[in-house]
């Protein structure tokens, strides 16, 4: 869940295509930053572009699953989206004061570039064609990225924090910088099927009672490692027999989280029920130690640096006049829901009766 929603942000980030236009009708346009227009047709191209990157990683079944946040991954890209589309609009309005441009030839050599990249997905200049999608569109939006981009790193190291202020920082932060790790594995014995909806009642019984028979061969001292490759449904560290190397707090489901950092080394958890199914963990390392300064320092200046624009970027959002066309908007929902249905209808054969 949480690395579906970093990936949505490092593609809003990786391709942040902010268009505007001073043109459209009022039926036409998704918001206003200051009475500058940003159009309802390139909110939709920005949606379908990012959406066409993250489906490339992760598929186009995604965006009807809940989030976590109460929200469908759908519903939080298209506010995302437009969010960012405002943001970008604001800065490019402060670049314009300090006379942020970009370098036409280097700016054609960045484009020829992004062009040979598109050449080699699968299906993208179809796809492009499809949305309407032309070169104009896309040398305009990626200016816009430019130019953005070019802001925020001047502003950044106009905002460097002095070495006195990473160091308070640093002091007064000194619980993020506590490395506290296990290094653990498990063995599960998965309760969901491949689309994560719970399996009938009658199966997970069966499976927990599969899961204790297991839980007694490792207390019987039969190799773990053994095990976790012949019984563990997760592929991916069953291979390594259950080795999941070290992880933080934070990384795992809370339910096996709370278990593992209760373990101690060469201990074996009871069956631990999650949302995939029963666990077996085995704890074999910890690790609990102060990361010094001088390894986080950049980190921390990093961090304090972005804080700082990111207030800047709130700041504006705030002083500004801003509007969302709630109408036109209600549009891309009801587009897609109806795209959803439509890809969910079978397709029903032609009648051989007169």
């Amino acid at each position: 869940m949480k690395k579906l929603l970093s990936l949505i942000m490092s593609s809003l980030m990786i391709f942040s295509l902010a268009a505007c236009s001073n043109t459209a009708s009022a039926n036409e346009w998704a918001a206003k930053v200051n009475d500058v227009e940003i159009s309802y047709s390139d909110y939709e191209k920005n949606l379908a572009i990012i959406k066409k990157q993250i489906e490339a990683t992760v598929g186009a079944d995604i965006w009807t699953q809940d989030s976590g946040q109460g929200k469908t991954y759908n519903e939080i890209l298209k506010d995302q989206v437009l969010e960012k589309l405002i943001e970008d609009q604001l800065i490019l309005a402060e670049a314009k004061k300090e006379n942020i441009t970009v370098d036409a030839d280097e700016f054609e050599k960045e484009f020829t570039q992004f062009k040979e990249q598109v050449k080699s997905l699968p299906d993208y200049e179809t796809f492009l064609k499809e949305e309407g999608i032309t070169d104009e569109f896309l040398k305009k939006q990626l200016e816009t990225d430019t130019i953005v981009f070019e802001y925020k790193e001047k502003f950044m190291e106009k905002n460097t924090p002095s070495e006195e202020d990473l160091k308070k920082y640093y002091d007064d932060n000194q619980e993020n910088y506590n490395v506290n790790e296990v290094k653990a594995s498990h063995i599960l014995l998965k309760t969901v099927d491949e689309n994560f909806v719970p399996l009938p009642e009658d199966k997970i019984a069966e499976i927990k009672k599969e899961a204790e028979a297991v839980l007694a061969k490792v207390n019987a001292g039969e190799d773990f490692a053994a095990l976790a490759k012949e019984y563990s449904q997760d592929e991916a560290s069953a291979v390594n027999g259950g080795d999941l190397g070290f992880f933080a707090k934070g990384v795992m489901v809370k339910e096996f989280e709370d278990v593992a950092f209760t373990l101690e080394p060469n201990q074996v958890s009871d069956l631990v029920e999650t949302t995939y199914g029963y666990h077996i963990i085995k704890v074999f390392e910890k690790k609990n130690e102060v990361t010094p300064f001088e390894d986080v320092k950049e980190n921390i200046k990093n961090e304090l640096a972005q804080k700082s624009y990111l207030d800047f970027v709130a700041s504006l959002k705030e002083s500004s006049k801003i509007e969302k066309n709630d109408a036109a908007l209600k549009k891309a929902d009801e587009k897609s829901k109806s795209e959803s249905q439509s890809e969910e209808q079978p397709v029903e054969e032609e009648s051989t009766e007169n």
